[in-house]
């Protein structure tokens, strides 16, 4: 289900994200881009889980410009503690809940949005469980 946030013109939001039953995963970070309508795009995320917090979380951010671009999450966790190895994880990652809010920076309005668009996808070599969620902002 597509995603998308009416800004309503205002130019300033902010966002959180939090995962819910985590099933035995070990939750390691979130990165949040912001991928630009005119292609001047950062390799850097804009937001990362703070290295305090152990579960993966992106705490309320400070307000920042979206200029009406596609913000995406991607999710890492590792399974490498679950005795049922992939299998196992493969049955857990259904039952994940991701939650979003964006809070338009300017008149306090919050849409909350869940789920993921892209995923699981496991990197058995590391024993790392990766999702993608997109949210699009006009």
């Amino acid at each position: 289900m597509k995603k998308i946030f009416q800004s309503n013109g205002y130019p300033e939001i902010k966002l959180e994200s939090s995962i819910l039953n985590n099933f035995g995963f070990i939750p390691l970070y979130t990165e949040v881009f912001l991928d630009l309508q005119n292609g001047r795009n950062e390799d850097k995320p804009i937001f990362t889980t703070p290295k305090y917090l152990t579960d993966a979380s992106i705490p309320l951010t400070p307000g920042f410009q979206h200029h009406g671009g596609l913000l995406f999450f991607e999710h890492y966790l590792s399974y490498e503690a679950m005795d049922g190895g992939l299998e196992q994880a493969k049955t857990a990652a259904k039952k994940l809940l991701f939650n979003y809010t964006i809070i338009n920076n300017c008149d306090g309005k919050d849409n909350k949005f869940k789920g993921i668009d892209l995923g699981p996808t496991f990197i058995e070599s590391r024993k790392i469980v990766f999702f993608v969620t997109l949210i699009d902002i006009v």
